[in-house]
């Protein structure tokens, strides 16, 4: 879902619990804290005893040693967790990035269609749009890591017994691809039939309209190789038992030495500090995963798409040959054999999918 933060005096978000880290770090604060309550107490009664006979044990110089170590780790284990969430966090941005390119180059080629396919070919023009909104749902299926092409028979993208159909049911990665190759494909036999104007640019209009597709296979192709090459296992794990380490055993026993009756709060606040640093960087890894709260939302990118590049197909050149022409609709029931008889005005549903929400 899509977070709607408050204005620069909201505090509503200090509130908030679904979303946060603190799901991930609410039993760890409880444990530590308890924790440290209990080594708080031996602390006291091994510093009195010592006291009373003169005597210190071994149990409070570890105790004590503990403490300088706590103080010692702090600034490590900030500056480890500090680096992994810069990655993650980059990482995170970067699928913005790519999911931004595809989603913005999808329009500028819509408008390049708009201008520079002749009106008049309103078949042409609708089998590219087709295609491009084919293309980018591909391209959010393999993000999304769904192979069922389903729905998009049911939004009429695809059509039955169709040798694209066949094609892509065996295509076991680059569906995307594909569709972009079958656009260029289409792109190129427009201006071969003379329906690019003015027929003297026809060569500019390829070109830009292949450096458009070219972006977006491109920025496509990367979302799933993010995806497929993740931050190393050996990197993520060092990371989780060095954050485990300190704040289950270093900070607890530190903890106690410093701040005696306050030491259970205290290690509470530090657990959900570095435990939930830890946690968000998790959390980041993959903004598609179906169990982040605030992941992509991907249904939303496409449907945007294609309630844009309709009105642009509709209303670009202003005067258009035969204003009651057809245009492919994106209703609920809509069909591939309905793309052909839809009207020009068809309104797009806001909570049209055509993928499966998961």
């Amino acid at each position: 879902m899509i977070i709607v933060y408050g204005g620069p005096f909201d505090d509503s978000l200090l509130f908030r619990w679904k979303g946060t880290v603190l799901p991930h770090t609410w039993r760890k604060s409880l444990s530590t804290a308890a924790l440290s309550a209990v080594l708080a107490l031996v602390y006291n009664q091994e510093r009195t005893l010592a006291k009373v006979t003169g005597q210190d044990s071994l149990l409070l110089h570890l105790l004590d040693d503990a403490g300088r170590l706590f103080s010692l780790l702090t600034s490590l284990v900030t500056f480890i967790l500090g680096f992994f969430n810069a990655t993650v966090y980059g990482r995170w941005w970067k699928y913005r990035d790519l999911c931004g390119v595809v989603s913005g180059r999808s329009v500028d080629t819509a408008v390049m269609f708009a201008a520079y396919i002749d009106a008049k070919q309103k078949d042409r023009r609708k089998e590219l749009l087709r295609l491009l909104w084919l293309a980018q749902a591909l391209h959010l299926m393999e993000a999304l890591g769904e192979t069922d092409l389903k729905p998009l028979l049911t939004r009429g993208l695809l059509e039955p017994a169709t040798r694209e159909m066949r094609v892509l049911e065996t295509c076991i990665s680059g569906r995307s691809s594909l569709a972009y190759g079958w656009l260029v494909d289409k792109v190129v036999e427009c201006v071969n039939a003379g329906t690019a104007t003015p027929a003297e640019s026809s060569g500019h209009v390829l070109q830009m309209i292949q450096a458009n597709i070219t972006s977006m296979r491109g920025a496509a192709a990367d979302v799933v190789m993010y995806l497929r090459t993740p931050i190393p296992l050996g990197y993520v794990h060092l990371v989780q038992v060095i954050v485990n380490i300190y704040v289950f055993i270093v900070a607890p026993c530190g903890l106690s030495t410093e701040f005696a009756s306050m030491a259970p709060f205290m290690s509470a606040v530090v657990t959900t500090f570095f435990s939930g640093l830890l946690a968000l960087g998790r959390m980041m890894m993959n903004p598609f995963h179906d169990k982040m709260h605030d992941r992509f939302e991907v249904h939303d990118y496409l449907n945007g798409v294609m309630q844009t590049t309709t009105n642009i197909i509709k209303n670009v050149p202003l005067n258009q040959p035969g204003e009651s022409a057809n245009l492919p609709g994106s209703s609920t029931e809509c069909h591939l054999g309905e793309l052909r008889d839809s009207p020009m005005d068809s309104p797009i549903s806001p909570s049209c999918t055509l993928i499966r929400r998961r």
